[in-house]
C-alpha cells in the first residue's frame, strides 16, 4: 500500500511542487526497478514504442510488450484502487505517464513492466478548473515587507483604481519560487520563509479576513521578474528572437520568445480605461473599451464596483504569436533578464505599449510595468505540474 501510495504521488504532484520533490525520491528507495515520470510525446504503434520526455528534460523510448501492465488512473486518485487496464491503442500524446522497468546503460531505452497513464483530456479539464480556481481566489502584487517573526507579507496589489497594502498571513502553506531561467510552473521550486525578499512578485492563492484587511494564504508563488518598454528594431522568427531598445535606458535588449511566452495588442480604448483609473478617474461604463470587454466577462462591474485589476484585464485579451509582431512596434515585455539586462526570456510581450504610455501619468508608469507580472498563465501547470 504504501507503494501504491507514493505511486500515485509521482503522477499527482503536480499540484504541489513540493510533494514532487519528496515522493519521487521516496518512491526510487522503495523500489528497486527503475522510474520514468513525465510526458507522452510520440507514440510508435507499429513498434510498440513510447517516447517519453521525463521530469529530467531526459527522452526515452519506452518498449512495451505482452508482458507489460499498462493502466489508465482517473485524476485525483491517490491509489490504484480505481486504475483500470487501458488498451496500447488508446495512449495518446500529452498523456502523463509513470513507468517501471528496467533503464538502458546508455539511459535511452526503458523496457516497461508496468506503465500508469493519467489522459491528457482530463488533465486539460483539471487544468481548466484549477486555473478558475486561482482567478477566483487570487491576489498579487510587490513585496513591499516581510516579518519573519509572524509569517507576515505586506503587498502592495496591482489592483490600479485602488492600489493598497495588503497583509499576507502565510502560515503552513507552500511557498514555491520559480527557477531563474524558466516560468513554468514545474520548474518552481520550494523555498523557506526567509528566502522571500522585498521586491519579489507574489500570487497567493488563498480567502479574505472578514474585515478585508489580511488575506490567509494556501499556497505562494514568488518570482523576480523584470520589465521593460522598447521598440522593436528586428525580428527573427526562425530563432524565436525580437530585438527591441529599451525606452529608459537606451541599450538594446534580446527578447528570447518561449513556447509558452505571451503575446497581445493593447486596444488603444482599453488603454485609455486603464490609463483613467491610473488617474483615479472611473470611465464611464458606456466606453467601447467596456463594452466589448463585458462580452468576454463581467468587466462592467470590475471597472465600475471593483478595483481595476490590469492582469485580468489583460488576460481576457486574444493571444497572438511572433508573426504578429514588426519593426517600429512599441512592445512592454515583462520576464526574466540576464544579469546585464541585455537579454530576456519573455513571460508577456504587450503590443501596442505607446497607447498606454501616452495616456499614463509619468509617477505611475513603474506601477504598470510590475503590474504585468506573475500572469495567471504563469499557473497553467504543463503537467510536471500559473
Amino acid at each position: 500500500m504504501k507503494r501504491i501510495f507514493l505511486l500515485s504521488l509521482v503522477l499527482f504532484a503536480w499540484q504541489n511542487q513540493s510533494a514532487v520533490c519528496v515522493s519521487v525520491g521516496a518512491f526510487e528507495r522503495q523500489v528497486a526497478e527503475d522510474t520514468a515520470v513525465g510526458e507522452v510525446v510520440r507514440v510508435d504503434k507499429d513498434a510498440r514504442v513510447i517516447t517519453i520526455k521525463t521530469d529530467q528534460r531526459e527522452t526515452l523510448n519506452a518498449r512495451v510488450d505482452d508482458s507489460t501492465s499498462l493502466l489508465r488512473l482517473p485524476i485525483g486518485e491517490m491509489t490504484l484502487a480505481k486504475a483500470e487496464p487501458i488498451q496500447f491503442t488508446a495512449i495518446g500524446v500529452g498523456d502523463r505517464v509513470l513507468g517501471r522497468g528496467v533503464l538502458s546503460d546508455d539511459k535511452l531505452q526503458f523496457r516497461a513492466q508496468q506503465m500508469i497513464f493519467v489522459i491528457k483530456a482530463e488533465i486539460e479539464k483539471k487544468k481548466e478548473n484549477d486555473l478558475e480556481v486561482w482567478r477566483q481566489r487570487s491576489i498579487s502584487g510587490l513585496v513591499k515587507t516581510i516579518d519573519e517573526r509572524t509569517r507576515e507579507i505586506n503587498l502592495e496589489t496591482t489592483s490600479l483604481s485602488r492600489p493598497r497594502s495588503v497583509v499576507i498571513v502565510a502560515n503552513n502553506c507552500p511557498l514555491l519560487r520559480y527557477s531563474s531561467w524558466s516560468t513554468k510552473f514545474v520548474d518552481a521550486k520550494p523555498v523557506n520563509f526567509s528566502e522571500l525578499k522585498a521586491g519579489d512578485q507574489l500570487r497567493v492563492l488563498g480567502d479574505w479576513s472578514g474585515d478585508g484587511k489580511r488575506f490567509d494564504a494556501q499556497q505562494v508563488v514568488a518570482g523576480s521578474f523584470q520589465s521593460f518598454v522598447g521598440v522593436v528594431s528586428r525580428i527573427d522568427l526562425l530563432k524565436g528572437e525580437i530585438a527591441a531598445k529599451a525606452l529608459d535606458r537606451k541599450q538594446t535588449v534580446a527578447v528570447s520568445l518561449a513556447k509558452d511566452s505571451i503575446i497581445f495588442r493593447l486596444p488603444p480604448e482599453l488603454a485609455v480605461v486603464i490609463a483613467n483609473a491610473m488617474s483615479g478617474q472611473d470611465p464611464p461604463k458606456t466606453t467601447p473599451a467596456a463594452q466589448d470587454l463585458s462580452k468576454r466577462r463581467e468587466v462592467g462591474a470590475v471597472i465600475a464596483d471593483r478595483p481595476l485589476n490590469i492582469e485580468r484585464l489583460l488576460d481576457d485579451l486574444p493571444k497572438l504569436n511572433a508573426t504578429n509582431l514588426k519593426p517600429g512596434d512599441v512592445i512592454a515585455v515583462v520576464g526574466i533578464a540576464s544579469s546585464d539586462k541585455r537579454h530576456m526570456t519573455a513571460i508577456k510581450v504587450v503590443i501596442g505599449a505607446d497607447a498606454l504610455l501616452n495616456k499614463t501619468p509619468s509617477n505611475k508608469r513603474q506601477t504598470l510595468a510590475l503590474s504585468a507580472g506573475l500572469p495567471t498563465t504563469v499557473f497553467d501547470f504543463s503537467l510536471g505540474p500559473p
